[in-house]
């Protein structure tokens, strides 16, 4: 099968990850995978010289790129694909348009709540959470064009959970560092953890506009001696095993790659209850919290120290069975490739 995988952002999160494991994964399996990425595509290198593997990057500025979409014809149309899939807004109305033109099936994973204007040229729609797919169906999508696939991650799960010998335990989170990751809600939790634990630790990874902002908040709350930031995190196994106790403070998620990532490596986990990973976890998985409650975040945080962690490893391993099941490469990309088939057998 040639599949066309589309993806036009400069960013890298987890539909960018996403976009790259399922090239780099398609290939693997035998199909043959032109990939159409922007020119300033920051991991460029992870898709470079793979086999299987056709990369053809563009300059694509706006969603309104005319010169963009001649040339992303041009490419599609030597390559003759059988399908073309394309991930977030831009890529979705620019693949989509020469989709059309080029009579070639499109299907979309959003990712998000995109704008539906995008969306005209697409035949059918691949969601990573349900209340994705709730969204589309609100615009007017009919629920025979929408798939549930959710996201996966790459990482070998434990065989099972380790125990937790640090007392107090280490907290661990990280991600991009803007105001919808909530890391300002995690900074306050855990001031007022320290009430009652003075010699807590956290540690957060990752890098964004607001990071100075968060610095500054530890400084106001006088706890530079228990916070560390650890920068950009090329290693993410290595740095999640630093820490005893994942937490996801997200005002916003509309899936959360970091959980299962979390989960994988059999860490307890407090995640509050933003959408996506509301759909992974549940009370018998993880502990749950309000969503924008540093007061909520907080009492989570000191209910794993006074059960010795015990109930949280509980949790972690109906997590880590969970992620086994239903969240590993080998159990979704399975679930493309269906999808891929079913587009090719009901035609454009």
């Amino acid at each position: 099968m040639k599949i066309t995988q589309i993806m036009l952002s400069k960013g890298w999160g987890g539909a960018e990850r996403l976009f790259v494991d399922l090239c780099q994964l398609l290939a693997a399996s035998g199909c043959t995978v032109q990939v159409i990425c922007h020119r300033w595509f920051p991991k460029m290198e992870l898709l470079e010289n793979v086999e299987g593997v056709v990369l053809c990057p563009v300059n694509a500025r706006i969603h309104w790129d005319l010169i963009a979409l001649w040339r992303m014809k041009q490419l599609i149309k030597e390559f003759s694909p059988d399908v073309i899939h394309t991930h977030l807004s831009r890529a979705t109305w620019l693949g989509g348009k020469a989709g059309a033109a080029l009579s070639i099936p499109v299907t979309a994973t959003t990712h998000n709540n995109i704008k539906i204007k995008y969306c005209r040229y697409v035949d059918c729609f691949t969601v990573t959470a349900a209340h994705q797919g709730r969204y589309l169906q609100s615009q007017n999508i009919h629920p025979e064009n929408i798939t549930l696939i959710p996201n996966f991650s790459r990482f070998d799960a434990l065989e099972s959970v380790l125990e937790i010998k640090r007392r107090p335990p280490v907290f661990i989170s990280y991600g991009r560092m803007v105001r919808k990751k909530g890391f300002d809600v995690l900074l306050e939790a855990f001031a007022l953890y320290l009430r009652d634990v003075p010699d807590g630790r956290l540690i957060i990874g990752g890098d964004g506009p607001d990071k100075a902002a968060l610095q500054q908040q530890v400084a106001s709350y006088d706890i530079e001696a228990n916070v560390e930031f650890s920068g950009w995190i090329e290693n993410v196994p290595d740095f999640l095993k630093r820490g005893d106790i994942f937490i996801l403070p997200s005002r916003d998620e509309p899936f959360g790659i970091v959980v299962l990532e979390a989960m994988a490596l059999g860490k307890p986990i407090i995640s509050s209850r933003s959408q996506g990973p509301s759909e992974v976890l549940d009370e018998q998985s993880a502990y749950l919290v309000a969503i924008d409650d540093a007061q909520s975040l907080a009492e989570a945080m000191l209910a794993m120290g006074r059960d010795g962690v015990g109930d949280g490893l509980v949790k972690a391993a109906r997590a880590l069975a969970s992620y086994k099941q239903n969240y590993t490469a080998g159990a979704v990309v399975p679930q493309y490739m269906d999808h891929y088939r079913h587009i090719l057998k009901a035609g454009r």
